[in-house]
């Protein structure tokens, strides 16, 4: 414990200036002054001055080593003063790496080890893919480092970057030989610890898997096998570039998601992305027979307390919102107020209002399940505490996808464990299931059928860069009259609107349009009730696929080549598709969208007698519909746990019987 209080305070003390004497309170009289003297004074010598006024404290990721920890500048912006702290590319590196395998040191070692064989070319072979990503994001890099350069003969931060990787591995290699089968358990625990560097688009449990997955795949043929799917389909995406991007700005997606379009960007992906599955997937079946199903509840319920603890003391403090950022490894900033600032949604300290309350609702599903499954199960005071902080956190998460799913799930599972009768079953089930949509008709909805189903192509529409749209006496233009087909048709330019959203029209008006199985009909009517019509209005207006890449996709983790290829009036910001099927559409094509159901069906049908194995995934499968979730490094980890987590179910079972 000593050693986690050393590496969150000593940094920011050890480096001090001499020159705190002449510097005064921070004021908007004083910002001139910490301008003009920048890399004088520590961030413990200027938080030790006594200052009147609040202020917000942000990064200069560009700093030299000797502005590392120090006040690199300060401004006085839309009346808030900002203090600008210096931070370094190779300390983050090191610092962040440092402490995070201090806290994975905490894992109680396992009673059997697992030994790690191949490691030496495990380690060279991981550092050297990443070696790969560091050359093809140079733009992310140069924008983070002064002095970062991808040539090998007159630069050695590159060097010291990749020595860097080396030795995160071997220390982890070491921790990871007694701690292997417990490893798992502590899954939800990335929730809280995110492991996103501050100034590197990498995570540490990206880098982790990675070389766990290379490791097995060199032990085991058929995933060697593996690699000839990946290389083909790999040039497949390399070969579709059309427009090379040196840098995109993926902000909350910073650790797990491509910040250049470029032929390495796609290879480094395609690899680590195999690896990462490979690697977590293998992980956990040869762990499984060692993990308990009570110990992973009660880690999700401690997880789910310690992150609505730690988002409010981010919240509340300032210097607590920089650490809590910093040494967890968040995408973004934590929120700075407990005030719900977007849709009545609070995030916290997570990058997502609606990926941390899908958490929270598994976490609660889980602890729900299993109470009524053993019916004699009591919680302890402890759980119900911890409970109650993830129910607080769903509330101010405002994810009603997750609260609706939730309790349709607990109620069914609850009906299926308890009445026996079949036919008051069937009828109870579909009584449960019918009561959220019933209740949107009724009461919440707005939009007639008509208007529901064409909802999501003026969405489309508007953010197309459409022109000579004549206007009748009322000032109505074609999309105004709902009249879309002559929209395409009255346009010069054929590509002003996107492939696929010009698909959706032509099937609109081709067809007896307001009638399920029209696509587009179906399509938008489903938007609408979900809140959606607008978000997947504007991904369609923007997605813009040939017919190979449709159904190929264009690359993992790469929205690049999605968002600024095909030009809208929103090109600004990060707009996501709102939606994981979507966003893995653009990534991975209709086919592969249709192996991945697949294979989803398969494990459906393999453990259909297997209430919780069902229930856990049912939740999940809903509500990837409608958020971004697997975009997310512990968010994915965590559905290809509840995917994979059937022998664990299995074991459990039969242990109670």
């Amino acid at each position: 414990m000593l050693i986690v209080i050393f590496l969150l305070f000593i940094p920011w003390v050890i480096n001090n200036g001499d020159q705190i004497g002449s510097f005064n309170p921070l004021s908007n009289e004083t910002v001139g002054n910490y301008q003009s003297n920048t890399c004088e004074i520590s961030l413990f010598q200027f938080l030790s001055i006594d200052h009147v006024e609040n202020f917000e404290i942000r990064f200069d990721k560009s700093g030299s080593i000797n502005c590392f920890s120090k006040i690199n500048g300060a401004d006085f912006f839309n009346n808030k003063l900002i203090v600008y702290l210096g931070t370094n590319l190779n300390i983050d590196f090191l610092l962040q790496s440092s402490f995070w395998l201090v806290l994975i040191s905490f894992i109680p070692v396992s009673e059997k080890k697992i030994r790690l064989k191949f490691q030496d070319i495990s380690i060279f072979l991981t550092t050297l893919l990443f070696c790969v990503h560091f050359i093809a994001e140079s733009g992310y890099y140069n924008l983070n480092s002064k002095i970062y350069s991808q040539n090998f003969n007159n630069n050695f931060v590159l060097y010291s970057l990749l020595i860097t990787v080396f030795i995160l591995l071997k220390i982890f290699s070491f921790l990871m030989e007694n701690r292997s089968n417990s490893f798992v358990e502590y899954l939800p625990f990335l929730f809280v610890l995110v492991g996103s560097y501050h100034s590197l688009n990498l995570n540490i449990f990206l880098i982790i898997f990675v070389f766990i997955g290379i490791n097995f795949t060199i032990q085991n043929r058929k995933l060697l096998f593996g690699l000839f799917f990946v290389i083909p389909i790999s040039s497949f995406w390399v070969q579709r570039i059309s427009k090379e991007f040196v840098f995109f700005d993926i902000d909350k997606l910073n650790g797990f998601s491509s910040s250049a379009y470029n032929p390495l960007s796609i290879l480094f992906w395609s690899f680590a992305y195999y690896f990462l599955i490979v690697g977590f997937v293998n992980l956990l079946n040869r762990t499984y027979k060692n993990l308990n199903l009570e110990r992973i509840k009660f880690n999700f319920l401690v997880s789910g307390g310690l992150l609505m603890f730690l988002s409010m003391i981010s919240a509340l403090s300032t210097l607590g919102n920089f650490l809590i950022y910093y040494f967890l490894g968040l995408q973004k900033t934590g929120s700075k107020s407990l005030e719900s600032v977007q849709e009545n949604a609070w995030r916290g300290i997570s990058s997502s209002a609606e990926s941390v309350g899908e958490f929270y609702a598994f976490t609660i599903l889980i602890v729900a399940i299993l109470a009524i499954r053993s019916k004699t199960y009591r919680l302890r005071n402890v759980e119900y505490v911890l409970l109650i902080a993830n129910i607080y956190g769903l509330y101010r998460s405002n994810n009603f996808a997750a609260f609706s799913s939730l309790l349709v799930l607990i109620v069914i599972f609850y009906l299926h464990s308890n009445i026996e009768n079949k036919k008051q079953l069937i009828i109870l089930t579909l009584l449960t299931l019918s009561f959220f949509p019933v209740i949107y008709i009724t009461i919440f909805n707005t939009y007639s059928l008509e208007d529901a189903s064409r909802k999501l192509i003026k969405e489309g529409l508007e953010i197309s860069y459409i022109e000579n749209l004549e206007t009748n006496e009322w000032n109505l233009n074609a999309v105004d009259q709902n009249r879309f087909l002559e929209v395409l048709q009255s346009q010069k330019d054929k590509d002003a609107v996107s492939s696929s959203l010009t698909y959706l029209v032509e099937k609109y008006h081709y067809s007896d349009r307001n009638y399920i199985p029209n696509i587009t009909t179906t399509l938008s009517t489903i938007a609408s009730p979900v809140n959606r019509g607008e978000k997947w209005g504007v991904f369609f207006g923007k997605y813009d696929p040939s017919v190979k890449t449709f159904f190929f996709g264009t690359g993992v983790n790469n929205i690049i080549n999605y968002y600024l290829n095909h030009p809208t009036t929103i090109n600004e910001g990060l707009v996501l598709p709102h939606s994981s099927i979507l966003s893995y559409l653009i990534f991975i094509g209709f086919n592969g969208l249709i192996v991945f159901f697949g294979f989803v069906l398969f494990k459906i049908y393999k453990n259909r007698s297997n209430p919780i194995y069902l229930i856990l995934l049912t939740f999940f499968l809903i509500n990837i519909l409608k958020n971004d979730n697997l975009l997310y490094l512990n968010s994915l980890i965590l559905f290809m746990f509840v995917i994979f987590c059937d022998k664990l179910l299995h074991k459990e079972k039969t242990v109670d019987e």
